[in-house]
């Protein structure tokens, strides 16, 4: 394994094995530390095993950023019965010509 990915398999949200993806509510009406602040709770939940069946349903869109860990681009996984997913990879410079 990369260290890449094993960086990602540590932070990302890991629950009995599997990846999950928790939900954070309401986020339009929160703050964007507000939403980090949460989503660190979740992950912290993930890794102790203590998320609940209310924590991880009625999602929407996810949102997969693997960019910090050196990925390009990568598949999301669209979580049913989410309408869309946005996967975003790492910002490099590039030459285009």
């Amino acid at each position: 394994m990369s260290r890449y990915a094993e960086s990602a398999h540590r932070h990302c949200g890991r629950y009995a094995g599997r990846v999950v993806a928790p939900v954070i509510r309401d986020v339009g009406s929160l703050t964007l530390a507000a939403v980090a602040g949460r989503s660190r709770e979740l992950i912290e939940a993930a890794h102790a095993r203590t998320l609940g069946a209310e924590e991880l349903a009625g999602g929407t869109f996810t949102i997969s950023s693997l960019g910090a860990f050196g990925i390009d681009a990568f598949t999301p996984i669209l979580n049913y019965p989410e309408v869309a997913v946005l996967g975003v990879g790492r910002f490099a410079k590039r030459r285009l010509c």
